[in-house]
């Protein structure tokens, strides 16, 4: 059986020409060998095809490799996928046939894969004031491919002349302008999960040894928060300070409130906040959804984007 992971595919808010769906397809592992042959894809818009793409087997096996990071779902075939579409042809389907080798056995498969806009109901503003940059950014560049993360962000707050380092060469967490700013809740909810008190890498650039597997990976964001906001959508923020975090699990939160400091915690290479949204309470269990902040020059950063939050 093919599967689309995820289950939704949601298209990427950028970039303005054109619109960009970054998801995994999961062949279950039902034979000891299991190898891609072709794949023809149907682009379909209000019922009818407009376009396809065929790939070979050389183009699926480079597409091929391990599952994406923390998937509960292991073993099979895994194969990644991007597809970008101009943005006057409204591609909502993609009917994919892939044809696989099956123990020296010939099979076909055949799987539709929505294409879903979304736009988010809370109005979100960005988590950090000031200038900012954004590190790395969405799955479509190439960034955060892990399901629940894909329309991530890393920001990294900057000094008064948009500088990166205030003081210092950055081999000190102190040294980078972003460490220890005020991180506030970028819409009212109610905290759903909080973690504090893991420690913060002692310098840039040394990432702690997490292990694998799904639990060791509740640790990739250090300490941080999770709050819903309510209709399916939750925003996590992670790598936070130790002990800085001010809320609790439970406790209501206003949009702008304080609710701890950036740090350098879990699996950061440098005082930064992650931030995502997605449609459960639980990081790498759910689908990441696009997120847009008022109040910016674009509405929806990418990665190298320096701008003032207010």
């Amino acid at each position: 059986m093919l599967h689309a992971i995820p289950d939704q595919v949601y298209r990427d808010p950028y970039p303005p020409r054109c619109t960009t769906a970054t998801f995994w397809l999961w062949v279950p592992p039902v034979g000891a060998r299991l190898l891609p042959g072709r794949a023809s894809l149907d682009l379909i818009a209000a019922g009818r095809s407009v376009g396809s793409i065929v790939l070979e087997h050389a183009q699926l096996a480079a597409l091929s490799g391990p599952p994406p990071r923390f998937s509960a779902a292991e073993g099979g075939l895994w194969l990644s996928h991007q597809i970008v579409t101009p943005r006057d042809v409204p591609v909502d389907v993609v009917r994919y046939q892939l044809d696989v080798d099956l123990d020296g056995a010939s099979r076909q498969l055949t799987v539709d894969v929505p294409f879903i806009d979304y736009r988010e109901t809370a109005r979100l503003i960005f988590p950090v004031a000031g200038k900012f940059t954004i590190v790395f950014g969405h799955a479509s560049e190439g960034d955060h491919s892990e399901r629940s993360q894909a329309f991530g962000y890393d920001i990294a707050p900057l000094g008064p002349r948009y500088e990166l380092l205030v003081g210092g060469d950055g081999s000190d967490n102190a040294h980078f302008a972003g460490w220890e700013r005020d991180v506030r809740a970028p819409a009212a909810g109610i905290v759903a999960s909080v973690q504090d008190g893991l420690p913060d890498n002692p310098s840039p650039g040394r990432l702690p040894d997490l292990g694998s597997g799904l639990e060791a990976a509740r640790a990739v964001l250090g300490n941080g928060l999770v709050i819903d906001h309510g209709n399916a959508e939750f925003s996590l923020l992670g790598h936070m300070r130790q002990g800085s975090l001010l809320v609790r699990q439970g406790q209501r939160v206003e949009a702008g409130e304080k609710v701890g400091k950036v740090g350098n915690s879990g699996q950061s290479s440098g005082p930064h906040l992650h931030y995502h949204l997605m449609d459960g309470p639980e990081l790498f269990l759910g689908d990441g959804l696009p997120a847009r902040f008022v109040g910016l020059e674009s509405e929806v950063p990418r990665r190298g984007t320096m701008d003032e939050a207010p």
